[in-house]
């Protein structure tokens, strides 16, 4: 008897100090099992399914015992969406939800960029640990990629077009002005002609737009990353300048009517509006100065509808792409979750003049 409460005694002590180890380690008690056929170790738990239904989950192959834990811990967060996973857990929970709903050379561009510019840096970093400055540091890093000879390099892309016959011309003009090289060239099926570029990838930010009006909708563009080429030089995406805010306000019809002669805005009455801030596209290479928050001047003849005879051309509504396109060097494009602002980068007009004249 006394041999047998020993060994209870044990087994009681050494279960004690696991569950202790356990509650320490954050575990929740999964226990892991070894396979001794195999020498190696697994786990098997139940989880819960989306209909709610419990299921069984057993995973083998693992070579340690932690990390059989861990896949077990890893899993239970996904399935409860618990940010307190790693980047890389992350992943595979992304890529399970999003990748039978996107195009097969969609998915695989997505998952190059991802397990080649992101994983490196965050795949075992927690997502709740990630912060504004990592991110900014990571941007830094991937900016400044370099060769041995210290030349700077820039991310290319493989652009497999096929267009129309009859619109080969307008693509192989526009792509080549985006610092594009046509590598091949031949006819396929239907009248249509496959053109393959070499292209910087920001030089394909805001062109879809352009290859849809040039194709009449009917060219299709397909691109995927190809590697880093040493910087192929700066891209003249206009030729148009900008019309900028004189005053901090909010625009008025008045001063929109007077406005959209010299271009086209981008914004509506009631806008709030500062000085230096872009309200539209000029029809003239230079920048142009306006008031769009002028009111007009009270007189004896003046009646309360008066204002209501002028008709404004409705505002170009720019998406993030076209405004990443639109904006040049000294100009900034503000990202906020209700609106897009461009913006120069100097806000005060003598400023900005006096910086242009130093150029």
């Amino acid at each position: 008897m006394v041999i047998r409460r020993s060994r209870v005694n044990e087994e009681v002590n050494t279960l004690f100090a696991l569950l202790q180890i356990s509650i320490l380690e954050g575990d929740d008690w999964m226990p892991a099992y070894k396979d001794k056929a195999t020498d190696t170790w697994f786990v098997k738990f139940y989880s819960k399914d989306w209909k709610g239904e419990n299921r069984q989950v057993k995973r083998r192959g693992f070579k340690t015992k932690k990390e059989a834990l861990d896949f077990e811990r890893n899993f239970k967060m996904r399935e409860e969406c618990n940010l307190d996973m790693a980047f890389g857990e992350f992943f595979k929970l992304y890529s399970d939800d999003v990748q039978n709903r996107l195009k097969r050379n969609t998915w695989l561009t997505k998952e190059h960029i991802v397990r080649t510019k992101i994983l490196p840096y965050f795949e075992n970093k927690k997502m709740n640990e990630i912060t504004a400055s990592d991110v900014m540091k990571w941007q830094n890093e991937l900016m400044a990629q370099k060769d041995e000879n210290g030349k700077k390099l820039e991310p290319m892309e493989l652009a497999y077009v096929d267009v129309p016959d009859e619109f080969t011309g307008a693509v192989i003009e526009k792509l080549s002005q985006r610092k594009g090289e046509l590598q091949n060239m031949g006819p396929i099926s239907g009248g249509y002609t496959r053109l393959e570029f070499s292209i910087p990838s920001r030089g394909l930010i805001g062109y879809r737009s352009e290859f849809l009006t040039d194709t009449r909708g009917n060219g299709i563009i397909n691109t995927i990353f190809n590697g880093y080429e040493p910087y192929k030089g700066d891209i003249a995406y206009r030729k148009q300048g900008s019309l900028i805010a004189f005053e901090s306000g909010e625009s008025v019809t008045y001063g929109l009517f007077s406005a959209q002669d010299r271009g086209t805005l981008f914004i509506s009455p009631g806008e709030k509006v500062y000085a230096g801030m872009v309200i539209g596209q000029s029809a003239k290479p230079e920048d142009i100065e306006l008031n769009v928050c002028k009111k007009k001047h009270l007189t004896n003849t003046r009646s309360s509808s008066a204002d209501e005879a002028l008709t404004l051309t409705p505002p170009k509504i720019l998406s993030l792409e076209q405004a990443l396109e639109f904006i040049e060097t000294d100009e900034l494009l503000e990202v906020t979750p209700k609106s897009l602002r461009i913006r120069k980068r100097i806000l005060d007009p003598t400023l900005r003049k006096r910086a242009a004249f130093r150029k």
